[in-house]
């Protein structure tokens, strides 16, 4: 094998040796580390929001984790398994009532002929955009309770 050819090789493979380096520094199988996440969500007056769902978006992962409030308004977050929590570094979150839910499709926006039911909580909490809510998940057990408002 000649000189030229071994760099021609070099330059070849360097984009793919780069992109295994970074894969690398997720779990095996593709999966970022992940730590337990809890919380309870509630409304100003602590009365707690039940059957809600909470999400958590890592925008620079662009992983989400989520969990569902029970009757007392307490979370526990799921990535890749159930409970397993959420992936390291800043969270944009969001909490969408199980009724509202239901009654909007992905877009957000009413699907035909379902009648949307009349919000609990201000609708900005639907969205990650808009929720103004945000936590950071560090190493170990993190609990971020969720204080909601009435539209």
């Amino acid at each position: 094998m000649n000189r030229r050819h071994g760099e021609w090789c070099l330059l070849a493979f360097a984009p793919l040796l780069i992109l295994l380096v970074a894969v690398g520094c997720r779990q095996s199988g593709g999966k970022y580390p992940t730590h337990p996440v809890t919380g309870r969500v509630a409304f100003q007056d602590g009365t707690p929001l039940a059957i809600a769902r909470v999400a958590f978006y890592s925008p620079e992962k662009r992983v989400t984790a989520e969990g569902f409030t029970d009757d007392k308004g307490v979370y526990r977050l799921s990535t890749y398994g159930k409970g397993d929590g959420a992936v390291l570094g800043a969270q944009r979150v969001s909490v969408t009532p199980q009724g509202l839910a239901i009654a909007l499709g992905p877009d957000g926006e009413a699907l035909p002929g379902a009648k949307p039911p009349k919000p609990i909580i201000h609708l900005r909490y639907q969205s990650y955009e808009t929720s103004k809510l945000s936590y950071t998940v560090v190493e170990g057990k993190n609990t971020f309770d969720i204080t909601v408002e009435k539209p």
